[in-house]
């Protein structure tokens, strides 16, 4: 089975006391929008995916630097849309973000690698045994203290891993449909 590979390289520095998009590499069906300048010299980029949706062997990888002193802000739609797929297929939907680390949601496996090197540093697969439907992990936000967060829109659950590794749930509710929830649910 192969699907469409997407992909994002973004370089940030810092010049002039602000942050600027350096280097940008896109592969379709992923396209940046245009950099926004935001306050304290930061930087804000959106992603978007062109084309109907995540389809079987479809991957979108997402590959964020930074030079000392940048500060950017990189988002995505949260609305993916997941088509049919039949037993053993699969998609990947990459969202990374990252401070010490590159840190990548996995269908169902939280992936931390080395902002540097690329090398791989942890792999915490997620498990909810409360979930209907199999997990697809589609959002990580890292906080302070080094503690990720994933969102799993589809059973409607929020995982927490923190800086030790240990995976736990946070919230589980009923899912709702993508329409009905806010951007960055």
């Amino acid at each position: 089975m192969t699907g469409v590979a997407g992909a994002v390289d973004l370089r940030f520095g810092w010049r002039r006391s602000e942050t600027v998009l350096a280097e940008c590499r896109v592969d379709a069906p992923m396209k940046v929008v245009r950099p926004f300048p935001s306050a304290g010299g930061r930087l804000v980029v959106q992603l978007i995916t062109l084309g109907p949706g995540l389809c079987a062997g479809d991957t979108l990888r997402v590959r964020v630097t930074s030079e000392g002193g940048a500060r950017v802000v990189v988002t995505t739609p949260a609305a993916a849309r997941i088509m049919a797929m039949t037993g053993g297929e699969r998609a990947e939907q990459h969202v990374a973000l990252h401070a010490d680390a590159l840190y990548v949601a996995d269908v169902d496996t939280l992936r931390i690698f080395d902002r540097f090197t690329g090398a791989p540093r942890r792999s915490v697969r997620i498990v909810n045994p409360f979930a209907p439907n199999p997990l697809f992990l589609n959002d990580v936000v890292v906080d302070r203290h080094g503690n990720v967060y994933l969102t799993d829109n589809r059973n409607g659950a929020i995982f927490v891993v923190d800086s030790k590794g240990r995976a736990s749930l946070l919230v589980s509710g009923p899912a709702q449909p993508c329409s009905t929830l806010p951007a960055g649910s």
